[in-house]
C-alpha cells in the first residue's frame, strides 16, 4: 500500500498546497475537550496538600477559559487566512508535515528543526527525486513545540509576578493565546491527510476525500459529537500512550507528541481511503501537470456520517488527550504557578500572527518564489 501511496502521490505533488486541517467544529471539540481534562492521567490524592491546590487551580482556570481556547484553536485557519501572500506563505506549510517526502520511519524524524534541516532539505524527495525544502514541505512538528515552548515562557512570567497584579494576568492571557494557537497543530496532527503528500486523495481517486472527512462530516454530525470526544478522551489516552510519549519528548515533548499523532494517523490512511471508497459513485480524475482533476462525487454527508464517525471521534480525541498532557505540561515546566487570582477578562478574538522562527532562510525563499510569481 506504501508503494502504492508514493507512486499516485506524484501526480499531485506539483498542486500548490493550501492550509487545510479539521475543520471549526473538529479543532473546537478537541480544544474544549482538553480544557476540561487538563488534569487527566493525575492522581491529586499522591500530592501534598499545597501541590494539589496549585493542579486545581490549573484545572479551574483551563475550565474558565475553555470556549476561548476552542475559538483560539481555529485562528490559524479563520484570521490568519486573510493575512498578506508573504504571512500566508509562512503560515501555510506549519500545518502539516509531509514525512512521506523525507522518510518511511516516523520515529527518525529529528524532534530539533536544525537537525532535520540538515537531514533533509535539499536531498531528493521520496516521491519524484526532487530537492526537498524542508520548510515548503511542511513544519507542524516543530510548530507545534515553538508554541509550546512560548506558552512555558508566559508561564514563567506568571510564576515570578505577584498574585492579581496587572503583568501576572497579562502573562496568563499571552499563555491562553499560545496554548489555543498550539491546540491547532496538534489537531492537524491527528487528520491522516495532514501527513501525506497526497493530501486530498486525487493519486487513489479520492479526490476532495480532505474536506469531506474533516469538515463536511463533522459539521452534519449531530450535538453528540462533542460528548463522544470528550468520553474517548481515556481510551486514547491509554492507547497512544500519551504520558509515556509526553516523557520521552524530554525537552521537546510537543514536536514528540505531534509526531507521534501523525506516525499514528498515517497509519490509518488505508482504512480512511477505504471507509470513504463506499461512499463514492464516481471516482476523482487524475491529477496532471500541476493541475487538481475533478473531485470524486459522494453520496451525501448525513449518509457517510456513521461510517466516518468511530475514526473521526477518536482522532479528535487522540487529539485532546495530547493537548491536556501538553498543557498541563507547559505550566508544570515554569514552576507550577498557582493561578487562583491570574484570571483576567480579556478575550482574544484575532491574535496577532505568529511568524514562525525556527527557520529564519525560510522566510527569505518565500520572498523569492513570490516575486518570482510576480514576473510576466
Amino acid at each position: 500500500m506504501k508503494t502504492r501511496f508514493l507512486a499516485a502521490a506524484f501526480l499531485t505533488l506539483a498542486i500548490p498546497r493550501q492550509a487545510l486541517s479539521w475543520g471549526e467544529r473538529g479543532h473546537h471539540s478537541a480544544a474544549r475537550s482538553a480544557a476540561l481534562t487538563v488534569l487527566a492521567g493525575l492522581d491529586l490524592s499522591a500530592l501534598s496538600a499545597e501541590e494539589a491546590d496549585a493542579y486545581r487551580s490549573l484545572e479551574s482556570f483551563f475550565r474558565r477559559k475553555a470556549i476561548q481556547l476552542g475559538h483560539l484553536s481555529n485562528i490559524p485557519d479563520t484570521a490568519w487566512r486573510s493575512l498578506d501572500s508573504e504571512a500566508s506563505a509562512q503560515n501555510g506549510p506549519t500545518h502539516f508535515a509531509d514525512a512521506d517526502q523525507w522518510t518511511d520511519d516516523f520515529d527518525s524524524i529529528p524532534l530539533d528543526y536544525p537537525a532535520a534541516l540538515q537531514k533533509y532539505h535539499g536531498k531528493p524527495n521520496r516521491i519524484d527525486r526532487k530537492p526537498i525544502d524542508l520548510f515548503e514541505s511542511g513544519t507542524s512538528i516543530w510548530r507545534s513545540q515553538e508554541l509550546y515552548d512560548l506558552a512555558v515562557e508566559q508561564w514563567k512570567t506568571v510564576k515570578a509576578s505577584t498574585p492579581g497584579s496587572p503583568e501576572q494576568k497579562a502573562a496568563a492571557q499571552k499563555a491562553v493565546v499560545y496554548s489555543g494557537l498550539l491546540a491547532h497543530f496538534i489537531g492537524d496532527a491527528s487528520m491522516p491527510y495532514h501527513n501525506a503528500t497526497d493530501y486530498d486523495g486525487y493519486g487513489t481517486g479520492n479526490g476532495g476525500v480532505h474536506a469531506f472527512f474533516e469538515t463536511d462530516i463533522p459539521e452534519v454530525e449531530t450535538p453528540d459529537f462533542e460528548a463522544d470526544v470528550h468520553r474517548k478522551i481515556p481510551e486514547r489516552w491509554i492507547k497512544l500512550d500519551i504520558e509515556g510519549a509526553f516523557q520521552k519528548g524530554g525537552a521537546r515533548p510537543a514536536a514528540f507528541l505531534c509526531r507521534e499523532l501523525g506516525k499514528f494517523a498515517f497509519a490509518r490512511l488505508p482504512e480512511l481511503r477505504s471507509i470513504d471508497d463506499a461512499f463514492i459513485t464516481r471516482r476523482s480524475s487524475p491529477s496532471a501537470a500541476g493541475q487538481r482533476g475533478s473531485a470524486a462525487q459522494r453520496r451525501p454527508a448525513e449518509a457517510a456520517a456513521p461510517a466516518f464517525r468511530p475514526m473521526i471521534t477518536e482522532q479528535v480525541a487522540g487529539s485532546a488527550a495530547a493537548l491536556a498532557r501538553l498543557w498541563r505540561g507547559a505550566w508544570e515546566a515554569a514552576g507550577k504557578p498557582d493561578l487562583g487570582k491570574a484570571r483576567g477578562w480579556d478575550y482574544a478574538h484575532k491574535p496577532d500572527f505568529v511568524a514562525p522562527g525556527y527557520d529564519p532562510d525560510a522566510l527569505g525563499r518565500i520572498r523569492d518564489r513570490l516575486q518570482n510569481a510576480k514576473k510576466p
